[in-house]
């Protein structure tokens, strides 16, 4: 699991869920880490969201944390405005006028180095459309167990303007209800950084697994934009829908909703006709350790084959769109 001698959480998600043909939930990967943390045979903790091989040398070990540590603290300092760099250039695509500010969760990217990361809401009108748009740069995925996601669909309902999620990385599950309810999401998948990283940066960085590192003129290139621009006619799909309007009746809104009760909704409005998977990847939420497709992603038939991603190939672009949305069939104009 670990090709490493040690690696943050955040280098093993994006190794072992993001990259590569077959892709793994972070929350089973974070429960079958804690059994093998438990049986101290194949790795041990040795910081927060870290993690060392059980044979790795205490110096070696101390070495490399202090080498992450220090990398971690200087790519941090970059990450603060990462929302609002977004925002700035997403304002000019559309005509946005930002709402609100609300400050995101606490991430931990290693060590005790944290990043206190804002989710902005904007309000975007033209043509007389109207979006609601909601710019996440967390490091965990967006998981329609996040009682903001249920939030952020209600007030599109209230309000009847059409969602727009972007968000470093979606899970599946969530892009299959937001395709339900007629809202768009999109993930760029890398860490957005107002600075540019320098060359031992990107080294140390691909040593450890960070995700890409979006520079302002790589972010300003990301065919992120482009199926931004592709979304000219917002629809919604969430006003008067009534399994939503149960979702909210339930505080989905309010506190976390657990996987069994998403479950429990779900049972109620089997004509929303989920997917198979969306089911079982739910369960393994709860499974815990003993699931062992906690993404429901089978390998993907044209997807390349990487040990490693690689900072080197600055071009390299990831999947904007979640599997099996609808928008995810739009071409790439050239």
């Amino acid at each position: 699991m670990i090709d490493r001698p040690l690696l943050p959480f955040l280098g093993l998600q994006y190794g072992l869920c993001e990259i590569g043909p077959r892709r793994f939930d972070p929350r089973v990967l974070a429960n079958r880490l804690s059994s093998l943390e438990s049986t101290q045979q194949t790795l041990r903790r040795v910081a927060k969201q870290v993690y060392a091989v059980h044979d790795a040398s205490t110096a070696d070990t101390q070495s490399l944390l202090d080498d992450l540590t220090d990398l971690s603290s200087q790519i941090a300092a970059d990450l603060k405005d990462a929302t609002s760099t977004i925002a700035s250039d997403l304002a000019k695509r559309l005509s946005v006028t930002i709402t609100r500010e609300e400050k995101g969760r606490t991430e931990i990217l290693s060590s005790d180095v944290s990043v206190q990361e804002p989710s902005l809401f904007l309000e975007s009108a033209s043509n007389h459309q109207t979006r609601l748009i909601w710019i996440s740069h967390e490091f965990d995925w967006l998981y329609p167990t996040d009682h903001r996601f249920w939030r952020f669909l209600g007030e599109a309902s209230a309000t009847g303007a059409a969602p727009l999620i972007i968000a470093r990385k979606v899970a599946p599950a969530t892009f299959v209800l937001c395709k339900a309810f007629g809202a768009k999401a999109l993930q760029y998948y890398g860490l957005i950084t107002r600075g540019h990283l320098s060359n031992d940066g990107k080294r140390r960085a691909l040593m450890f697994r960070f995700p890409q590192i979006l520079d302002p003129a790589i972010l300003a290139a990301h065919r992120v934009w482009d199926h931004v621009e592709l979304i000219t006619e917002p629809t919604n799909q969430t006003a008067e829908n009534p399994a939503l309007l149960n979702a909210l009746s339930r505080k989905f809104a309010a506190v976390d909703p657990t996987p069994s009760e998403l479950l429990e909704w779900y049972a109620e409005y089997p004509e929303l006709e989920l997917p198979s998977e969306w089911i079982e990847g739910v369960k393994a939420w709860i499974d815990g350790p003993s699931a062992t497709s906690a993404d429901s992603q089978r390998p993907r038939a044209r997807q390349r084959s990487r040990s490693a991603p690689t900072h080197a190939d600055e071009g390299r672009e990831e999947p904007i769109f979640g599997r099996k949305t609808e928008i995810s069939r739009v071409p790439i104009p050239s």
